[in-house]
């Protein structure tokens, strides 16, 4: 049976949509779809979308012989429980994380979080502030057992720590770390990197559209209603029975009526002061 033998662990808003979007393009590579299963979380995570590894395994078996097998899931980062599995299910997968500028990063992860309600802190240096608040229970918690985790931006904006333990258990040779930086910068460059990283041949394209671009809903009332509705536990459960039933992912309904409810806008820039205090903690 197909599985998986490269990882787009994350960060979350550092370009991995846009790299799991060219990647998928590629005739020899096959990326699962949903982009994040997020399979291999602690099951305490409430955003799991696969919970059977039978169902997760089925979503990989169109891929052909021969072909470079991956799934994006930009949580598994910083889960020690996720990395450990991840090790166990295969040793000698490669994995590729991705970092970006620590301003910007809180900045676009805080604006992310709000858009999918998950925050519910406005003003980004009140929301920055709160991380002496929202913090892991103790050090030897895996951070998505905490209900906060996601909001624990003094904890999310140290990446290297995180990629540093992909590092120890899979091997230096087996894990590329990428910045968002130099995807914006030479993306054509990057992305013939991480081909020869993946041992897969160039198929010299030369277009990368930009991808996930900062949203914000045109309906905070409709926006509230589909995620009512997309919580409720019955229809969670006979959803993930049907998926697993029929193999796939996602059905994308959710998507498809979420996304007329979205409208691009610029992201407002990180105040100089914030920026630097951002910057420079560790």
């Amino acid at each position: 049976m197909n599985k998986p033998n490269f990882f787009i662990v994350g960060a979350p808003k550092c370009g991995t949509t846009a790299l799991a979007s060219y990647l998928s393009a590629h005739p020899d590579i096959f990326l699962a779809t949903p982009k994040e299963p997020h399979f291999f979380l602690h099951p305490s995570a409430t955003n799991r979308k696969i919970v059977e590894e039978t169902h997760y395994l089925k979503i990989f078996r169109h891929a052909n012989p021969g072909m470079s097998i991956g799934e994006a899931s930009v949580w598994y980062l910083y889960s020690n429980h996720a990395r450990e599995a991840i090790y166990r299910f295969n040793p000698d997968a490669k994995i590729i994380a991705m970092t970006r500028n620590k301003a910007d990063f809180v900045a676009s992860l805080h604006s992310q979080l709000l858009f999918s309600q998950v925050e519910t802190e406005v003003d980004l240096s009140t929301a920055w502030a709160l991380r002496k608040r929202r913090r892991p229970r103790d050090s030897g918690c895996t951070i998505e057992e905490n209900e906060e985790w996601r909001l624990m931006y003094g904890e999310l904006v140290q990446q290297e720590k995180y990629i540093a333990r992909y590092q120890q258990l899979f091997g230096p040779s087996n894990v590329l770390v990428i910045s968002h930086e130099s995807i914006v910068e030479d993306t054509k460059a990057i992305y013939k990197q991480i081909l020869s990283f993946l041992n897969i041949s160039d198929d010299y394209r030369e277009d990368f559209p930009r991808v996930n671009s900062n949203k914000v809903h045109k309906s905070k009332v409709v926006r509230s209603f589909l995620r009512s509705a997309a919580q409720q536990r019955w229809a969670v459960s006979l959803l993930r029975t049907v998926k697993a039933r029929l193999g796939i992912g996602s059905f994308g309904l959710y998507r498809y009526f979420a996304t007329l409810n979205v409208k691009e806008v610029p992201r407002d820039p990180v105040p100089e002061t914030l920026r630097r205090e951002i910057d420079n903690y560790s």
